[in-house]
């Protein structure tokens, strides 16, 4: 049996770590205030992401895909597993119909 991809999951990954620059501060009059480099650091900051890509082959899939809801539960357990959450937002996995009907071409 040959080994191919089907479709794919991405799972975003939470931040780790911490951008110094995002904490620069600085007092006006009497208050302690973010510094407008800090702001913008912390701009920058929100905007990256980082992604975990992970191929679903044609052996995975028969072996997890036999309906969508085993499907589903399947890619939910992989999530967990490498984030500790399931969330629909956390995750972005190719249609089941699209790598069912991709399955049974080849």
């Amino acid at each position: 049996m040959d080994i191919y991809q089907i479709g794919s999951l991405e799972i975003n990954l939470p931040r780790k770590g911490v951008n110094r620059a995002a904490y620069a501060t600085e007092f006006k009059g009497n208050k302690l205030q973010f510094t407008k480099a800090a702001d913008k650091a912390k701009l920058e900051e929100d905007k990256k992401t980082t992604k975990l890509l992970i191929p679903i082959t044609n052996v995975a899939f028969a072996t997890n895909g036999q309906t969508p809801s085993t499907f589903e539960s399947w890619i939910k357990t992989i999530v967990w597993d490498r984030i500790g959450s399931s969330n629909k937002n956390s995750y972005k996995v190719t249609p089941y119909q699209e790598m069912r009907s991709l399955f049974s071409r080849k």
